[in-house]
């Protein structure tokens, strides 16, 4: 009797020892687990990247170009001038380009009754900022800085024409434009614009005041904005 209550409680001691010992292990290995994550070894969430001595820049690029039809004067004459400008966009908020026009217009000496012919054309570097690109609606403002030249053509009743005089100067032309996003790569805009001219030419018997105009534009855009 006495041997089976030693082996009984030799047994019972056993097995304690045992679940014990296991149960120790088991929270050894769960602190380590705990203390030492395996991300700690191996970082899946880091984005490798190679270095490289020269970077590309993440701005926005973007090309267009444009048909433009305005309304103005020439010494005060209706003038239609006729042109077109191009661009490059950065960033959707400028674009640097060049652009000009051409123009054709009558005028007539009610004192003399002599009718002239004015024609000529001016271009030149443009800047222009823009401003909510991304809305339906938005506005530009191109700057021109550039030049150009008009002649006066005297018309004879016989239909035959003569030079009378010409004119080369420089100019400035701010505008304010307002753009309509038609589609992604289609804008139509319509714009007011000042042209500041100032003759190179002093002995010219024309005026650099004549290309001195308001006009008013409608333009057709077509591009990567």
């Amino acid at each position: 009797m006495k041997l089976h209550i030693k082996l009984l409680l030799f047994t019972s001691i056993y097995l304690l020892s045992n679940t014990t010992e296991a149960q120790t292990d088991t929270e050894l290995s769960t602190q380590v687990n705990n203390s030492y994550p395996l991300k700690s070894y191996v970082d899946t969430t880091s984005k490798w990247e190679q270095k490289i001595i020269f970077k590309s820049s993440d701005k926005s690029r973007g090309l267009y170009g444009a048909v433009t039809i305005k309304y103005g004067t020439v010494e005060n004459s209706n003038t239609i001038f006729i042109g077109g400008r191009g661009g490059w966009i950065i960033n959707h908020k400028i674009a640097f380009g060049f652009g000009g026009y051409g123009f054709y217009g009558d005028k007539q000496n009610l004192t003399t009754n002599i009718q002239y012919n004015y024609s000529g054309g001016y271009g030149g570097f443009i800047v222009e900022p823009i401003f909510y690109s991304s809305k339906v609606v938005h506005f530009s403002m191109p700057i021109m800085l550039g030049g150009g030249w008009v002649g006066r053509i005297q018309k004879f009743d016989d239909h035959s024409e003569i030079m009378y005089s010409d004119l080369v100067f420089l100019a400035v032309e701010p505008g304010l434009e307002v753009d309509f996003n038609i589609t992604k790569k289609f804008r139509i805009a319509i714009g007011a614009y000042y042209t500041i001219a100032n003759d190179i030419d002093s002995s010219s018997e024309l005026s650099d005041e004549i290309m001195n105009n308001l006009s008013v534009g409608l333009q057709f855009k077509w591009g990567i904005f």
